[in-house]
C-alpha cells in the first residue's frame, strides 16, 4: 500500500511503520480476521483510527472498549469519522442487547452492585445445607467472602454447576470452607431469574446465561480493544453481535495482561486466534519508550521496539521521591505504600493525587465500619480496638489457610489473599496516624481519596496505570515490583512479570527506582523476616486462635477440598526477583 498513513502519538506524528502498513492492507483488501499484538506504546488507537478509513461505506462497525473513559475519547476523536460506527464499553453494549430483550428497558434502571451480597446476607439460612452457620465462627467472614467472591468469578468464566465453580476456586486459590460450591449456584440461578435489579456484571453475563439474540446490534466490522484481558463472558457477549460473514480485530498484548486476578482469562488472544479464518499481525515499534527502557523491557517482551530517532532515556536508581515533580508518574505495587507516600506529599505541600481510589474509599471504610470498633488503637494494646480486631480476622483466616492447603504459617502469611489484607490493614495504618477514633479515621478517608488535580503528581497503583504514560516515572518500593513470594501458580507468575512490564513501559524519557526504605511489613516480606513481624503483633495483642477454627468438622464440608489440599503440599522453592529478572 503506497499511502504514507500519518500515525498521531502523543509524542508527535510518524509516517505509518511496515507493520501498521501490513495491518492496513489486509483491513482494505484481505478477508480474514486479525489479532493484533500491540507493544506497549505502539499506537494502537491511532492505528485502529487509520483502520477506518479502509472499510467500505454503509458497513456497521463497532469498537468495544473497558472503560468509559477511553470510549468518551474514541467518541471524541474518532465517533463521527464515518457514518455506521458506533462505540461502546461491554458494558454499553450488554445492556443494549438486554433492553433489546425486554430487561433494563426503563429510562431510568436501578443498577446495585450489592444485589447479590445483600441476597446472600438475607438469606444465607435457607441458602446452606450446613445447619446453622454460627458455628463456623470467625471463618463464618472467610465463608461468605469465598461465596461473594466465587458468584462474581463464575459470571466470569461462565460456570453453573458446582464442579465448575470449583474450577474457578482453584483457578483463583479460593480454599472452600463448607457448602461454598453449593451456595454460590443456588445465588446464581436467582440472580439471572430476577433481573429488575442487576449489577455490572450482570450487564455482561446475562444475556449469556439467558441465550439472548440481537436482531439490530449487528455489525460487519468489530474491533475489540485490550483483548488480552476479555473474560469468557465478555467473548459470548461481542460473539453476539457479528453479523454473518464479519470480520473482527482484537488487539492487546500478551504482556500486558494483568487482570486475570479479576477474571480475563489466560489464553484471551489465543482463543480468538483459533478462530477459523484469522492471523495474527504485529505492533512491535512503541513511539513511547526510549532506549534505555527499551533494553529493560526486552527482557520480558522480546519483540518491543523503540521508535526510529527515539532519545537516549534515563534509567536512575536509588532516587528520591521527593524528586518527582508535577506531571510526573508515581507507581507501586502496593496501595498501603502509594498513600504512604502520598500522605508524605501532603506534609512536604507538594501537589498530588491518587488515580482512581474512589473504589478503594469505599473498600477501606466498609473493612472499618464491619469491626464494629469505636477506637483504632494502632498499637493493638485493647481487645476492642480496630487493629485488634482487624489483626485478629487476618491471623484466623491465615490459620484456615493453614488447616485447608496444609501449609505451614510462612506461606500462609505470604498467600496472595494474607498480602491483600495485609496492604488494607497497613493502608489503614498510615490514614490513622494521631487519630484516635473510627469516626475520625472515616472522616480522612472521606477527605483523602478525592478526584483529579491539575499541576500535579501522578500516583498509581500499577495495576491502574495501564493507558497512562508520563515523561518522568518513578517506581516506589521497587523490590515489590516482581516478588515471588506473591505468585505461586503459573498465572500468578506470569501476572507478576507483566505487572513489571508494564510499569517500566510507561516511561517516556526517564526511568527512575526510588531508593528502598523501610516499609513495614514489606521491607520484611522482602527479607523473608514478615513471620517475625508479625509475631510481634501477636505478642501485642494476646493472640489466640478461637476455639472454633479448630472443631469445623471437617466431614460437613461439602466441596471436598481434597485437591486443593494435595495442591497445596507441592511447595515452590527459589523464585525471581526483578533485579535478577532485569539483569537475565
Amino acid at each position: 500500500m503506497e499511502d504514507k498513513t500519518i500515525i498521531i502519538t502523543q509524542k508527535g506524528t510518524y509516517p505509518a511503520s511496515e507493520y501498521q502498513q501490513n495491518i492496513f492492507e489486509e483491513v482494505a483488501h484481505g478477508v480474514k480476521n486479525l489479532v493484533i499484538t500491540a507493544s506497549a506504546g505502539s499506537a494502537k488507537t491511532s492505528t485502529i483510527e487509520n483502520c477506518l478509513r479502509f472499510i467500505p461505506d454503509g458497513k456497521r462497525v463497532l469498537y468495544v472498549a473497558f472503560n468509559k473513559s477511553t470510549v468518551d475519547k474514541l467518541v471524541k476523536e474518532i465517533g463521527k469519522t464515518r457514518e455506521g460506527l458506533e462505540i461502546y464499553t461491554f458494558h454499553g453494549l450488554g445492556v443494549r442487547i438486554l433492553k433489546e430483550n425486554g430487561i433494563f428497558t426503563k429510562d431510568v434502571e436501578e443498577v446495585d452492585d450489592f444485589k447479590y451480597s445483600r441476597y446472600l446476607k438475607e438469606n444465607l439460612l435457607s441458602l446452606t445445607d450446613c445447619g446453622e452457620v454460627e458455628s463456623l465462627g470467625e471463618l463464618l467472614h472467610d465463608y461468605v467472602d469465598n461465596i461473594n467472591r466465587l458468584i462474581n468469578y463464575s459470571r466470569y468464566y461462565l460456570k453453573m454447576t458446582e464442579r465448575e465453580i470449583g474450577e474457578a476456586a482453584e483457578i483463583y486459590g479460593i480454599v472452600p470452607v463448607r457448602d461454598e460450591y453449593s451456595v454460590v449456584r443456588k445465588c446464581l440461578i436467582w440472580g439471572k431469574n430476577n433481573t429488575d435489579v442487576i449489577d455490572h456484571t450482570d450487564m455482561i453475563w446475562l444475556p449469556n446465561v439467558l441465550n439472548m439474540t440481537t436482531k439490530y446490534r449487528q455489525y460487519d466490522y468489530i474491533f475489540i480493544d485490550e483483548a488480552q484481558d476479555m473474560t469468557l463472558a465478555r467473548q459470548g457477549l461481542v460473539d453476539k453481535v457479528f453479523r454473518r460473514g464479519a470480520r473482527f480485530f482484537a488487539v492487546g498484548d500478551r504482556k500486558q495482561q494483568i487482570n486475570v486476578w479479576c477474571g480475563a482469562t489466560e489464553e484471551s488472544l489465543d482463543n480468538y486466534l483459533r478462530r477459523p479464518n484469522t492471523i495474527e499481525l504485529t505492533l512491535p515499534v512503541s513511539y513511547r519508550i526510549p532506549l534505555k527502557v527499551e533494553e529493560i523491557a526486552k527482557k520480558y517482551s522480546p519483540s518491543i521496539t523503540a521508535r526510529p530517532g527515539a532519545p537516549e532515556g534515563v534509567i536512575r536508581t536509588d532516587v528520591s521521591a521527593n524528586d518527582a515533580q508535577p506531571g510526573d508518574l508515581v507507581l507501586c505495587r502496593m496501595s498501603s505504600n502509594l498513600i504512604e507516600q502520598y500522605l508524605q506529599y501532603a506534609r512536604d505541600n507538594k501537589n498530588a493525587y491518587l488515580k482512581g481510589y474512589d473504589v478503594y474509599r469505599d473498600e477501606y471504610k466498609k473493612l472499618v465500619e464491619e469491626t464494629g470498633a469505636k477506637r483504632i488503637d494502632i498499637h493493638c494494646a485493647t481487645k476492642e480496638g480496630l487493629f485488634t480486631k482487624l489483626y485478629q480476622r487476618f491471623f484466623d483466616e491465615a490459620k484456615n489457610l493453614m488447616d485447608k492447603l496444609n501449609i505451614d504459617e510462612d506461606e500462609a502469611f505470604s498467600h496472595p489473599k494474607s498480602v491483600e489484607m495485609l496492604d488494607r490493614i497497613q493502608a489503614l495504618k498510615a490514614l490513622s496516624a494521631g487519630l484516635d477514633t473510627t469516626d475520625e479515621l472515616i472522616a480522612k478517608i472521606n477527605m483523602i481519596f478525592t478526584g483529579e488535580k491539575e499541576n500535579a503528581i501522578q500516583m498509581s497503583t500499577i495495576h491502574k496505570a495501564k493507558g497512562l504514560e508520563a515523561e518522568n516515572v518513578y517506581i516506589l518500593a521497587p523490590s515489590l515490583l516482581f516478588n515471588p513470594q506473591f505468585a505461586k501458580t503459573k498465572w500468578e507468575i506470569e501476572s507478576e512479570k507483566n505487572l513489571a512490564y508494564v510499569a517500566i513501559t510507561r516511561a517516556s524519557y526517564s526511568l527512575n527506582f526510588i531508593k528502598e526504605e523501610e516499609h513495614g511489613f514489606y521491607a520484611n516480606l522482602k527479607k523473608g523476616k514478615l513471620r517475625e513481624s508479625l509475631e510481634d503483633v501477636k505478642k501485642k495483642m494476646g493472640y489466640k486462635p478461637l476455639a472454633q477454627v479448630n472443631k469445623i468438622d471437617q466431614t460437613t464440608i461439602g466441596n471436598n477440598p481434597s485437591e486443593t489440599a494435595e495442591k497445596g503440599k507441592k511447595k515452590k522453592k527459589g523464585g525471581l526477583t526483578f533485579v535478577n529478572l532485569m539483569n537475565s
